[in-house]
């Protein structure tokens, strides 16, 4: 054989790490296909040309990773062409064309329920409908109760218009719910961004005291830190990877009005 040499032709995707290995009757020929998705059928057919490229002819007697691709080429492809049930012999300056077509499919309906953890809320859930794009809802909380009868701030009470006193307590506890709902967007094979907005609340309690004018007690109960409490609009942020085709995981960045910032950590099952 003279001069044997291996081209590819790639529509949209490209082949690369072709390599050839010619024995006395048979060629193996391994190749990549780089990038690959799952919303595509990956056809490949394997060329010949004995004039250095002018013309090409297919070739039929040939076995392996060829043809319609039944699995994701995720991995190297493996092909063995049987020289003489093609051609009575190679000679010239012989050429391989390795050609490579794809048709795009509908991807298949996505519906996962996620677990997620966040520094402030320990408790979350998220639930998400996607093919290319979809939607998502989420709610996260850590189960504290947040009501309070005053606010607060570091000289205390600030809005006690009692005729007694107060006394700020020891005890402290942070409230943490939020409801959030948006899109989701595939990037890639097992990658999808998703971001969204609702409402958010995080707010710091402290216990406190209050006394009559002749210092007997008055009542208790827990005032809202204003400095350090957030309420409002909720935006969210993040990204899905499926470990598994049944698996994603995911980590997200909240913040509440710009001023209160949160990240979540999730893994989910898919269905």
């Amino acid at each position: 054989m003279c001069g044997m040499l291996l081209n590819t032709y790639a529509q949209t995707v490209t082949i690369t790490n072709t390599e050839i290995i010619e024995n006395q009757t048979k060629v193996l020929i391994s190749y990549d296909i780089s990038p690959v998705d799952d919303d595509k059928i990956y056809t490949t057919s394997l060329f010949l040309s004995m004039d250095g490229g002018v013309t090409f002819q297919p070739l039929k007697a040939v076995t392996g990773n060829i043809g319609e691709l039944k699995q994701l080429p995720l991995y190297t492809q493996k092909a063995v062409w049987e020289i003489f049930k093609d051609v009575a012999e190679l000679s010239g300056a012989v050429k391989f064309e390795i050609r490579l077509t794809t048709k795009s499919i509908p991807l298949p309906l996505k519906q996962v329920v996620f677990y997620h953890y966040g520094l402030s809320a320990p408790v979350g859930f998220t639930y998400a409908r996607f093919r290319k794009i979809g939607w998502y809802a989420s709610i996260k909380s850590n189960f504290k109760s947040g009501s309070s009868d005053y606010e607060a701030s570091e000289k205390g009470l600030t809005n006690y218009e009692g005729n007694g006193s107060w006394q700020i307590g020891a005890e402290s506890k942070v409230t943490r719910f939020a409801l959030t709902g948006g899109c989701v967007y595939k990037l890639k094979r097992n990658i999808y961004a998703y971001g969204g907005l609702g409402f958010g609340s995080r707010n710091l309690l402290w216990s406190y005291n209050t006394f009559n004018a002749d210092d007997t007690a008055d009542g208790s109960g827990f005032a809202k830190v204003s400095e350090t409490s957030y309420n409002g609009i909720e935006i969210e942020a993040g990204l899905m990877y499926y470990v598994h085709p049944k698996v994603p995981v995911s980590f997200s960045i909240n913040t509440i009005n710009g001023g209160f910032w949160d990240v979540n950590f999730g893994f989910g099952f898919s269905f």
